[in-house]
């Protein structure tokens, strides 16, 4: 790709010269001359310099969409080229959820590295709204979440399931109300939560419980406040937080109810929450393996979706 592309792509993506000069490792006022010159050829601005961060003009659009159609169609002859080496060398570029990388994929790594130690893999960590933005500008091959995505972009295969649960301070007077019907982390490692005759109490039952849910960015954050709809009530928030992690610890800390993945309480007890089931759709998450919908579907992508889907064969069909 020639050199002032990539120029127009570093600005967009830093929103002005100065950040875009310094990774670039060019001073600020040669890159403005380079844009400059680029505008001067077309004969129209890409960027309207009035608005900050820097915004797009009509032109600049068309131009940065084509300079990710022909990233795109670089990656791909790459990795078709690659493929006739079949997984002796080639790259893999992932991303995911803090959830996600620490509790779900890295035993899908270890068993790929063991088998294709060629092959190098590099991991990226975002919030789960800020996911598909980096397959859109083409720093990742495969982002891996269980959010909504554009099925006109992108295309996904299912890898993995789990199940939310409420986890209410063992602490909170609630508890004891409703002895007999909450769960411990022993029938959650049993999956009784997936059984006909595992209790369940009305999520509307925790109204007036402090609850502790993700910030804006987070696909949960939605799954939450979708469920406490649906349960007829808004929930008091007394802390938005970025990780999952963080919310399971305040809960355990008392500090309020959140709501939590039984992957994470199976490999986490905490003996100081309460579990209870939920039934609403919202509680069951399936992760994809998402990809852009053009991208040419390496071996090396190829084999770790496989591989993914092998290792969690069982979450993917909630046996």
């Amino acid at each position: 790709m020639q050199q002032e592309m990539l120029y127009v792509l570093a600005v967009y993506q830093a929103g002005n010269f100065s950040k875009a000069a310094e990774k670039l490792f060019i001073t600020q006022p040669a890159l403005s001359i380079a844009i400059k010159k680029i505008e001067d050829k077309i004969g129209m601005p890409l960027f309207d310099r009035s608005t900050k961060p820097l915004q797009l003009t009509a032109a600049g659009h068309i131009y940065v969409q084509n300079i990710r159609d022909m990233q795109c169609l670089e990656d791909n002859l790459t990795n078709a080229l690659q493929d006739l080496n079949f997984l002796e060398e080639g790259e893999l570029r992932l991303a995911g959820t803090q959830y996600y990388n620490s509790h779900v994929i890295p035993a899908t790594i270890k068993k790929y590295m063991a088998k294709y130690p060629k092959v190098k893999l590099t991991l990226l960590e975002d919030n789960s709204g800020n996911l598909d933005a980096h397959l859109e500008d083409g720093s990742v091959d495969l982002v891996l979440h269980c959010g909504k995505f554009d099925e006109s972009k992108y295309k996904a295969y299912e890898v993995f399931k789990d199940y939310l649960l409420l986890a209410v301070p063992k602490e909170f007077a609630i508890n004891k109300k409703l002895a007999g019907k909450f769960l411990t982390t022993e029938q959650i490692k049993k999956d009784y939560f997936l059984q006909t005759d595992c209790p369940i109490v009305p999520l509307s039952t925790f109204a007036q419980e402090p609850f502790l849910i993700l910030t804006k960015s987070n696909d949960l954050r939605k799954r939450a406040l979708a469920m406490c709809s649906t349960a007829n009530f808004t929930p008091t928030v007394r802390f938005e937080v970025e990780q999952l992690e963080t919310s399971a610890y305040l809960a355990a800390s008392g500090l309020g109810a959140t709501f939590l993945s039984d992957r994470m309480i199976k490999e986490k007890p905490m003996a100081k929450l309460c579990y209870y089931k939920l039934t609403s759709p919202e509680a069951t998450r399936h992760f994809h393996a998402v990809l852009r919908k053009n991208s040419y579907i390496s071996k090396v992508m190829q084999v770790f979706i496989e591989m993914s889907k092998e290792t969690w064969r069982g979450s993917v069909n909630g046996i």
